[in-house]
């Protein structure tokens, strides 16, 4: 009855400082790291530090992020994002499709630094999502310019795609200046998620030797409407957003 007792109380420690915990009530690790339950906590600070004020020992890529802020695993994908994508447009527009798909195929994966950095204990939600951002939008620009100086993609597709893009930049910069929250919801996602596959219906249309007009046309309506609509949202949103701040300040 003893050592279950104490298999219990070490199991309820374990469980206050928001760790998993194995059967054997030993806590449960992923890459060198321990695996936290608090969901919630993720936004709170660096993984480092939020094991380290846990009480949990820290992996060596954590001790790393801790002696220099930017050196994770994620923040290198974000990095390299806009490379391959550059390589990888550079690679199709002259003519090598598979070293092109291959490059531009790791440039879409690299994406999912976010989930790496919450895997290895690294993530970072303040310097983490800015690295993010500034990869996507280098990614975007990157392919952009080289796909229409490539002959890849025309410019009535580019402006389709990527003028939505730069609208939401420019709205979320004025607001963020402003002192409000950018809104960023889950139509603005979708069509960040849709505005590849619309550009990639280009560069298949450029190896198939003009095989898919009618498809890029209709890829670029969907990411141009859906674009405007959320920009649309977005300025309703903020214009909403002044009117309430300016109200407030005027009751004070």
């Amino acid at each position: 009855m003893m050592p279950h007792l104490i298999l219990v109380g070490m199991r309820r420690t374990l469980e206050q400082q928001k760790g998993f915990v194995t059967p054997e009530g030993k806590l449960e690790l992923s890459f060198g790291h321990v695996k936290r339950s608090d969901k919630d906590d993720l936004r709170s600070g660096p993984g480092w530090q939020r094991d380290e004020n846990a009480g949990f020992p820290l992996s060596r890529l954590q001790k790393l992020q801790r002696e220099k802020k930017w050196a994770t695993v994620a923040n290198l994908m974000s990095l390299s994002r806009p490379i391959a994508a550059g390589i990888g447009t550079y690679l199709f527009a002259k003519g090598h499709t598979a070293a092109g798909i291959g490059a531009l195929a790791y440039a879409g994966v690299s994406d999912l630094e976010g989930n790496v950095a919450r895997w290895t204990g690294t993530d970072d939600p303040k310097l983490g999502a800015k690295m993010d951002v500034v990869g996507d939008f280098a990614a975007a620009a990157v392919i952009g310019v080289g796909s229409l100086a490539g002959g890849i993609v025309p410019a009535w597709g580019v402006a389709g795609i990527y003028g939505p893009k730069v609208i939401n930049a420019v709205n979320s910069g004025i607001a963020e200046h402003s002192g409000l929250n950018p809104f960023t919801e889950k139509v603005d996602k979708a069509i960040e998620v849709l505005r590849w596959p619309a550009v990639g219906l280009f560069f298949a249309d450029y190896a198939t030797s003009g095989s898919m007009e009618l498809a890029e046309q209709v890829g670029v309506a969907a990411v141009a409407l859906g674009g405007l609509y959320a920009s649309f949202r977005q300025i309703k949103r903020h214009v909403q957003a002044r009117r309430q701040k300016r109200k407030t300040t005027q009751e004070k």
